[in-house]
C-alpha cells in the first residue's frame, strides 16, 4: 500500500463529518425560526377560535382550590 492511499479515505471521513455538522446547525437553524414563528402567532384551540391571552403565572397555585377557581374566572 502506498502512502497516498490511506490519506484519500480519512479526507472523505472529515468531508462527510464536516458536512454533518454543517447540515446539523442548518436544520437547528430552521427549527429555531419555525417555533419562534409559532411562539408569536394567536393562539387558536382544537375549534379554531382564537384564544385571548396566556394568564401570567406569578405563583404556584394548587389544582381543585378555590385559589385556581379565583384564576380560571378572571
Amino acid at each position: 500500500m502506498k502512502s497516498g492511499e490511506a490519506i484519500i479515505p480519512i479526507q472523505k471521513r472529515r468531508a462527510v463529518e464536516r458536512g454533518r455538522k454543517i447540515s446539523n446547525a442548518t436544520v437547528s437553524l430552521m427549527l429555531s425560526f419555525v417555533v419562534t414563528a409559532a411562539a408569536q402567532s394567536d393562539r387558536i384551540n382544537q375549534e379554531r377560535r382564537i384564544l385571548g391571552r396566556a394568564p401570567v403565572v406569578t405563583k404556584p397555585a394548587l389544582f381543585n382550590t378555590a385559589q385556581t377557581d379565583a384564576i380560571k374566572n378572571r
